[in-house]
C-alpha cells in the first residue's frame, strides 16, 4: 500500500492509529518546547524550534488545519516574550505565524 506519509525520511503507514501517533509526538514535543520557555525564563526565545512539531503535525493535517496550528504556535510563543510595545508584540506574532504557517504549508504540499 503506498503511502505518503514521512516523518525524517522513516516511511509511516497511513490509518488512523498512525495519524494519532503522530498528532500525539508533535503535541508532546510542543509540550516540551513550552515546558522549557516557561521553567528556564530564557533571555533568548526558542520560537524557532516551534516548526518542528509544525513540520511532524503537517504531515497528517490539512492546509486548514496547518493555519490553525501556527496561530496557536505563535500565541505560545508570544506568551513567553516580555517587555514589548503592542505593536512589536503584534508584528511578531504576525511574522512568527507567516514562518510557521509557511513552513507547515511546505511539508503539506511535500508529502502531497
Amino acid at each position: 500500500m503506498p503511502t505518503r506519509l514521512s516523518i525524517f525520511g522513516l516511511k509511516v503507514q497511513e490509518s488512523p492509529a498512525a495519524r494519532t501517533k503522530i498528532l500525539a509526538g508533535s503535541a508532546a514535543a510542543l509540550g516540551l518546547l513550552v515546558g522549557l520557555e516557561w521553567s528556564f525564563r530564557l533571555d533568548v526565545s526558542l520560537g524557532v524550534l516551534y516548526s518542528i512539531p509544525m513540520a511532524m503535525a503537517a504531515v497528517v493535517l490539512n492546509r486548514t488545519q496547518v493555519v490553525a496550528l501556527a496561530l496557536t504556535c505563535a500565541f505560545v510563543r508570544g506568551q513567553f516574550t516580555t517587555n514589548l510595545s503592542q505593536l512589536d508584540g503584534l508584528l511578531r506574532f504576525l511574522m512568527a505565524t507567516m514562518a510557521y504557517a509557511g513552513a507547515g504549508l511546505l511539508v503539506v504540499e511535500v508529502s502531497n
